[in-house]
């Protein structure tokens, strides 16, 4: 695809996946290090290191699952939209 071509978006998309990218990084890395202290150290699933007795850890469970349930439907729309091209390419050949 040539610069013409492009959507007028396109450097701003590039600018927020970038943001976001780093934005997970930042709060990764800090969760890492306040957590690096835990005697059972830092779970793979972060979330897993917070106190089970605890009500907010209940909350951050359910946003944690309501995050995973609205970003799926993003994830597999892309995935279908190439296939969708691919398979198109690949039937004509």
């Amino acid at each position: 695809m040539n610069r013409k071509e492009q959507p007028k978006t396109y450097k701003l998309t590039v600018y927020a996946i970038y943001g976001v990218c780093v934005g997970y990084l930042v709060l990764s890395a800090i969760a890492a290090i306040y957590f690096s202290s835990d005697p059972r150290g830092v779970q793979q699933i972060i979330v897993q290191n917070l106190p089970k007795e605890n009500p907010i850890s209940t909350v951050i469970y359910l946003l944690v699952a309501v995050s995973c349930l609205f970003t799926m439907p993003v994830i597999i729309a892309s995935i279908a939209e190439l296939l969708e091209k691919n398979c198109a390419i690949a039937a004509a050949a």
